[in-house]
């Protein structure tokens, strides 16, 4: 099977004058024809929306986002900023890594989605020993935390292959 793939725009044709008829004077631009064969170590792009460690990263996003509301005024640009992009960055990274073309890349985010886990995991004990959180709202979502690394990690086992 081929699929059409249109020249680069630096292979069009350019004019060198300006014209006021319509562009149809100007030559169509050549299609050129590449086969849709895939190397071996390629292979089709993971649905991050079916994997359940997206969704719950998903749902931990907004309940960090609720926890901070509250957090001094002061701190927005600090500490709150902080940990709603290290929440923010876990299912990024998660979806990132599904749409690479290899195991061994999906990995390598999986492992960052992991780091930012911890880096959030940190910041909300700070906020905790800062009196910005009680402590209740911090065993809820270091649970949450928890049960996504745990996914993560069962999910990285599957991969087959580091290329």
């Amino acid at each position: 099977m081929w699929v059409r793939y249109p020249l680069p725009r630096t292979h069009y044709p350019v004019p060198t004058t300006l014209h006021p008829l319509p562009c149809t004077h100007y030559p169509i631009p050549t299609i050129r024809y590449l086969p849709t064969t895939t190397s071996k170590h390629q292979q089709t792009m993971h649905d991050y929306t079916k994997l359940r460690i997206w969704n719950d990263g998903l749902d931990l996003v907004e309940e960090v986002y609720k926890a901070t509301e509250d957090f001094p005024k002061d701190e927005r640009f600090g500490l709150t900023s902080q940990v709603r992009r290290s929440a923010v960055s876990m299912p990024s990274n998660i979806a990132e890594g599904a749409g690479r073309r290899t195991p061994g890349e999906f990995k390598q985010f999986l492992g960052i989605a992991t780091g930012s886990s911890c880096e959030l995991h940190t910041q909300l004990i700070i906020a905790n020993r800062l009196g910005f959180m009680d402590h209740g709202v911090l065993v809820a979502l270091t649970e949450r935390i928890v049960g996504i690394q745990k996914g993560v990690f069962k999910l990285d086992g599957t991969l087959v292959g580091k290329k």
